[in-house]
């Protein structure tokens, strides 16, 4: 009890005035604006992450909305079940390919982002890329906040009949109900603890992650599929089944190019900032293979399930309806 007096005492000293807050974020090892333990080479203690840390952490974020949706949504344009995953496929190698170019130095020197901008931006000039990064990190948050609140709510509104019932005081001009907007609140409480999880403690997540997204996929392709009387080859082979017109090759070459930007801004957050998880490997190769094999694998099987789950559950939208 003694120990959580204190640090509530000094959580309301930090938040007392300005002057207080920015004593409080400021890490004691800094000596100046350009160096603190966060700028320095990490010691030996934090070089943490192998091989399999590398693969569980890309394997485990290839599972997420919208690598399940860039494959269906190529099809829909009119492509065929196997020029989809290959689009995936290949923008994935080529990204995995840059992550680990950009990942070498900061595996071999234990040395950030924010480090290595500096040999291109210059001393002072990194504080612009840094900033722009920032910025980008706080939309891509909110934007992964606001998907997560949806889900909340939908799970609430099944486990809690009386959740839809709730009265919703928002002007429809905002597009967000009071459901989607406490989703939201709790979607932001239950991940703010893992913040304070330092990037060199935080691989056993991703282990788990890596798991637990997996099965969830497969059940959403087992229950699309078994909901609507299995697979068969007819289902699965081409555009054919979402329709008899067969659109122009104009039309899919742009959707091969629009398709392989959408998987490459997937990743682009962490093709500039993978030095900021390279830093950590304890070894140089270590970085290497897991994140060449795990972002192409992970992503493309991510991608083959959500085609699978889209064909499939186009005879079960009344079902899908009903729930959602």
């Amino acid at each position: 009890m003694e120990i959580r007096s204190k640090r509530f005492s000094k959580v309301r000293h930090a938040f007392s005035s300005r002057h207080n807050f920015h004593e409080a974020i400021l890490l004691k090892s800094s000596v100046s604006s350009l160096i603190n333990e966060d700028l320095v080479p990490s010691p030996p203690s934090r070089q943490t992450w192998t091989t399999w840390n590398y693969f569980a952490y890309w394997w485990s974020e290839s599972w997420c909305v919208s690598t399940w949706a860039v494959g269906a949504s190529f099809i829909s344009l009119g492509a065929t079940i196997r020029d989809a995953l290959l689009v995936v496929f290949f923008a994935n190698f080529l990204s995995a390919f840059v992550i680990v170019a950009n990942g070498r130095a900061a595996a071999r020197y234990h040395i950030g982002f924010p480090v290595l901008a500096r040999a291109a931006f210059g001393i002072y000039g990194h504080y612009f890329v840094v900033v722009l990064r920032s910025m980008l990190g706080i939309i891509w948050a909110g934007i992964n906040m606001y998907f997560t609140g949806q889900f909340i709510s939908i799970c609430l509104r099944c486990i809690f009949p009386g959740w839809e019932r709730l009265p919703n005081t928002i002007p429809a001009d905002q597009h967000i109900t009071s459901q989607g907007l406490l989703g939201f609140f709790f979607a932001f409480v239950s991940t703010l603890p893992f913040v304070f999880i330092h990037t060199s403690k935080i691989m056993g997540l991703f282990t788990i992650k890596s798991i637990i997204m997996p099965l969830a996929g497969l059940g959403m392709v087992l229950w699309s599929t078994l909901t609507n009387g299995g697979i068969d080859s007819t289902g699965l082979q081409d555009s054919d089944s979402y329709g008899p017109t067969v659109p122009p090759a104009a039309v899919l070459a742009w959707g091969i190019i629009s398709q392989f930007n959408a998987v490459i801004g997937i990743n682009s957050a962490l093709l500039v900032t993978v030095p900021d998880l390279a830093r950590y490997s304890k070894t140089t190769r270590a970085q290497v293979w897991g994140q060449l094999i795990g972002l192409p694998l992970g992503q493309t099987l991510c991608g083959a399930f959500g085609v699978i789950t889209t064909v499939r559950s186009a005879a079960v939208s009344p079902l899908i309806s009903k729930f959602f």
